[in-house]
């Protein structure tokens, strides 16, 4: 069997030798053969029919029978195409790829069709018309099978790589104008390389003719790259101006022929950022009364930064090292910018917090209501009396409460008592953080005290005067009162005498008084009466 190029069917052109003729004779033998798939590749053909003919030296077909169903083997070769290319027009991105779509235009069989792909490269990886072939082809199914077919590389067409658009971007602090400078703006190509760029044309050769070269002169040298908006709201592009590309190495990325300027307005390609101007600040902190927070109120003066003779308005929050009493480092916490005056944007400006300052925790001022017990007359002001914080404390915090206090006088009766000193104990809360004054009054009852007069009985012996008892015992005396007992029994002649005791109306006042009366036992005396012996003369 011949090979064949694929043609989609099984179709094969075969060729017979006969064996077993009888002596010389020859005949001729015609027949057809199927490959067994009509798939390009090695396939077997097997005869379908056969048909002998007369031939030589006597051969008759009909003294011969010969059967179908030989086989052999033979090649489908696959069947060459030819195609078109035509290329996309790209932007510059540095390399030669192009994107091709293939056609075929010759070579399918019948109506099948199959899938082409490949790849193709530009002469030239340059802006500008340039030739793109292809590299490599690739076939996939389609109503056909790829296999059955083969397709050759090397199809040409001519696309345009056109300019890419530069990335202009610009950073600056805010300064209260539009102006930039080179080194606030920057100019990127493909993959991020920095173009150099000039805010400000300058003369240039520019072409050569009859002999000479000619320059090309810009109208005007000013820098005229400028923002679109010189607040940090607003400012989002830049205004290109004189902005031209400069330098750059022939050919490569950094090639200003590759590129175009973008357009003066926001877009991906030209952008703007104004960066809020960093302030400093003073801060003052306000003395307080303890109130259990270390919350600070806090005054801000900006220091510096400001442009011109913008204001801006300053508020913010501050803490306290510690909440407790006493002189506190208080650093602020938050500040917050607003809108001053003269053009003063707060969305310009950026402050920090961090700012300290030093102020006094006042103690809080506690009130207090005193009770005084009573007691017995002990000749002394002083007094007993038990505190009660009535306001001033901060949320649920206490405190102990001790102190002294005296009365208005020492004597029994209903008196009034004033707190002469107050003490604060760590209670939940701490005393330091709290100050209470004393003066609170209170009224209690002196009671009299009790007094006990014990008279003695003194016996004495007649002696022809007068006599008086005394020595009687004082029990319950308090302090240096002075207790002046009269009424001590008194006499001359002998006999008993009983007291009839008394201190007077002052005692009286500051004590329960009792009284035991002694006496006094005057003993008659010894008189011994004695004769005496007289001589005398008769008369």
């Amino acid at each position: 069997v011949a090979d064949k190029t694929y043609d989609s069917t099984t179709t094969a052109t075969p060729t017979f030798t006969i064996s077993g003729l009888i002596g010389s004779q020859t005949l001729t033998v015609t027949g057809t053969a199927t490959f067994g798939s009509s798939n390009a590749g090695v396939q077997t053909a097997t005869a379908q029919t056969v048909s002998l003919a007369n031939g030589t030296k006597g051969g008759l077909a009909s003294n011969y029978s010969l059967s179908a169903g030989q086989t052999d083997t033979a090649t489908i070769s696959q069947k060459a195409l030819t195609a078109s290319m035509v290329v996309a027009d790209k932007t510059y991105d540095s390399t030669t790829t192009a994107t091709p779509t293939f056609t075929i235009t010759n070579g399918l069989v019948g109506s099948e069709n199959l899938v082409v792909t490949g790849t193709a490269t530009f002469s030239s990886a340059n802006a500008g018309s340039r030739t793109a072939t292809s590299q490599t082809v690739s076939l996939a199914n389609g109503t056909g099978l790829a296999s059955n077919y083969s397709l050759s590389a090397g199809q040409t067409d001519t696309a345009t790589i056109n300019k890419a658009t530069a990335i202009v971007s610009a950073t600056k602090t805010y300064d209260g104008t539009t102006a930039l400078t080179s080194s606030q703006v920057t100019v990127t190509g493909v993959a991020g390389v920095s173009l150099d760029f000039a805010l400000s044309r300058t003369a240039s050769l520019g072409y050569y003719s009859g002999g000479k070269w000619y320059w090309n002169i810009s109208s005007g040298f000013a820098n005229t790259t400028v923002l679109n908006n010189a607040n940090v709201v607003g400012a989002t592009y830049v205004s290109l101006g004189n902005l031209t590309l400069i330098g750059g190495n022939s050919g490569t990325t950094t090639d200003p022929n590759n590129y175009v300027l973008p357009a003066s307005n926001a877009s991906a390609y030209n952008a703007a950022q104004v960066i809020p101007k960093a302030l400093t600040a003073t801060v003052a902190a306000a003395d307080k009364t303890y109130d259990g927070t270390t919350t600070a109120a806090v005054t801000f003066t900006v220091a510096g930064g400001l442009v011109d003779s913008q204001t801006l308005v300053v508020t913010g929050t501050a803490t306290f090292d510690s909440a407790n009493a006493g002189s506190r480092t208080a650093t602020s916490q938050t500040v917050s910018l607003a809108n001053g005056t003269n053009g003063g944007l707060a969305s310009n400006y950026s402050l920090s917090a961090g700012q300290t300052d030093t102020a006094t925790i006042n103690k809080a001022t506690l009130t207090a209501s005193m009770t005084v017990a009573g007691k017995t007359y002990d000749a002394t002001t002083t007094a007993t009396p038990t505190f009660t914080i009535s306001s001033g404390l901060v949320n649920s915090q206490t405190l102990v409460v001790t102190g002294t206090a005296t009365f208005g006088s020492s004597n029994a009766g209903t008196q009034t008592a004033t707190a002469q000193t107050v003490s604060l104990a760590n209670g939940t809360g701490l005393a330091s953080n709290y100050s209470l004054s004393t003066g609170q009054t209170a009224t209690a009852t002196i009671a009299k005290a009790t007094l006990t007069v014990t008279g003695v009985t003194t016996n004495v012996t007649y002696n022809a005067s007068s006599q008086t008892n005394s020595a009687a015992t004082v029990t319950g005396k308090q302090g240096s009162d002075s207790i002046i007992i009269t009424g001590y029994a008194s006499g001359s002649n002998a006999g008993t005498y009983n007291d009839n005791l008394t201190t007077g109306s002052s005692a009286a006042s500051n004590y329960n008084i009792s009284y035991t009366n002694g006496s006094l036992v005057i003993a008659k005396a010894p008189l011994t009466i004695t004769g005496a012996t007289t001589n005398v003369t008769y008369n």
